[in-house]
C-alpha cells in the first residue's frame, strides 16, 4: 500500500483521500439503511458511490498521467534500444499502480454503499421511523413508503462507481510491455545494443553477446531488432581474425565461426557469403 503511494504520488493520495471518505459514507449508509431510516441511508449511500467513482477515476487518470510523464521521459532522453524499453517497462509498471490504488480502495465501499443502498431502497423505512411520535395513521402510511427520490441519485452514482471501477481496474490488470521479457531477452538487448553502438575492439562485447544468443531460443531472437546487425558485426571481427590466424589453426576457427550462434543470427544473405569464405579458407589450408 504505501510502496503505491510512493509510486502513485499526488493522484494516489487523492484517491485514497476519496476512498476513505467513501468507506465513511458507505459504513454511515449501511447503519442507517439497518435502523431503516431510509431517506437518509439512500443519500448517504448515492454519496459513497459517487466518492468511489471519484477514487477509481482518480487511479485511472494517474495511471494514465504517469504513461505520459514515462513516455515524455523516454522521447527526450539519448538511450539505446534496450535501455527504453527497460524504463518504458519500470514507468508504466510504477504508474499501473495507481489504477490499482484507485481500484482497490473504492471497491470496499462500493459494495457497502450498495449494499446500503439496496436496503434502504427496497426494505424501506421502519413503521414509525421518519415521523414523529403521536403522527396521525396518514403520516404514518407516508413515510413507511420507499424513498422514490432516492433512486435517481443511487443510480446515477451506482453508474459513476460501476463505471470507474471498470476503467481503474482494466488498466490495472494490464500488461505491462516488456514487463513479461524473460531475463534471456533483456540480456540480448543490452548485448546486442553494446555491439552496434560499440566501436574499436568489439571482442568482449561480441563475445557477451554470443553467450547471450546460446541461452536464447530463436522465438527469443526474433523479438530484439539489433540481433542481426549486431550478428553480423561480430561475424566480420571473426572472419578477420580467422584471416589472421596461423596457418596452423586457420580451419579450425574458420569451423568454430561455421559454428556459431553468431552466424545463424545473421541475414541470409551475409551468411551464405560468410560461409562461402570460410569453406574457401577451408579449402585452402588443405585441412
Amino acid at each position: 500500500m504505501l510502496w503505491m503511494l510512493k509510486n502513485c504520488g499526488g493522484t494516489g493520495h487523492l484517491a485514497t483521500l476519496f476512498a476513505l471518505c467513501a468507506l465513511g459514507c458507505a459504513a454511515g449508509a449501511l447503519t442507517l439503511a439497518i435502523a431503516r431510516r431510509a431517506r437518509a441511508a439512500g443519500r448517504l449511500a448515492a454519496l459513497a458511490l459517487a466518492l468511489c467513482g471519484c477514487a477509481s477515476m482518480t487511479g485511472f487518470a494517474g495511471t494514465l498521467l504517469g504513461r505520459k510523464a514515462t513516455q515524455d521521459a523516454v522521447a527526450s532522453a539519448a538511450l539505446s534500444p534496450s535501455n527504453v524499453a527497460l524504463a518504458r517497462s519500470v514507468g508504466f509498471a510504477e504508474a499501473r499502480d495507481c489504477a490499482r490504488l484507485g481500484a482497490g480502495g473504492a471497491l470496499l465501499p462500493f459494495l457497502l454503499g450498495a449494499t446500503a443502498a439496496a436496503l434502504a431502497l427496497f426494505r424501506g423505512p421502519r413503521d414509525a421511523g421518519d415521523a414523529g411520535e403521536g403522527g396521525t395513521e396518514g403520516t404514518v402510511t407516508s413515510a413507511a413508503e420507499p424513498p422514490r427520490a432516492s433512486v435517481p441519485l443511487v443510480l446515477a452514482g451506482a453508474a459513476f462507481a460501476f463505471t470507474g471501477l471498470l476503467a481503474s481496474g482494466g488498466l490495472a490488470t494490464a500488461a505491462v510491455v516488456g514487463a513479461s521479457y524473460e531475463p534471456a531477452v533483456w540480456s540480448l538487448m543490452s548485448t546486442s545494443q553494446r555491439v552496434v553502438s560499440g566501436s574499436g575492439s568489439l571482442t568482449e562485447a561480441c563475445g557477451d553477446f554470443e553467450v547471450a544468443l546460446e541461452q536464447a531460443t530463436a522465438e527469443r531472437i526474433a523479438t530484439v531488432v539489433d540481433v542481426p546487425e549486431a550478428a553480423e558485426r561480430c561475424v566480420r571481427a571473426r572472419l578477420t581474425q580467422v584471416m589472421t590466424t596461423p596457418q596452423g589453426g586457420r580451419a579450425a576457427a574458420a569451423r568454430a565461426l561455421v559454428a556459431s550462434p553468431l552466424l545463424r543470427a545473421t541475414r541470409a544473405g551475409e551468411r551464405a557469403a560468410v560461409t562461402r569464405q570460410l569453406q574457401e579458407i577451408a579449402t585452402a589450408t588443405g585441412e
